[in-house]
């Protein structure tokens, strides 16, 4: 691996950890609700229980499949966001 990889590793993460710790929370409000809102709906509409970190780990599966479609920096930079907030929403 070279310098600037790890550069850029360093940045995506950063950029990751600026969303979800200001920018989204803001917007969206506490992860552990929303998300948890997001399962109970998918809940109902599939008899069967999800949880916080389910959805967490839902988008994570969403954005690899963009991934796999076209790669861009973003769809990895969500993805470890999503990531973090799937550990912090199973505390």
């Amino acid at each position: 691996m070279k310098d600037k990889d790890i550069v850029l590793a360093k940045e995506i993460l950063n950029s990751a950890s600026k969303l979800v710790s200001n920018d989204r929370r803001k917007e969206y409000g506490d992860p552990k609700i929303n998300f948890q809102r997001t399962a109970d709906m998918i809940s109902a509409y599939k008899g069967i229980e999800f949880t916080s970190e389910d959805v967490c780990m839902f988008m994570v599966f969403v954005k690899l499949g963009r991934e796999a479609h076209k790669t861009k920096m973003d769809n990895k930079r969500d993805a470890a966001g999503y990531l973090a907030l799937a550990h912090e929403v199973s505390l």
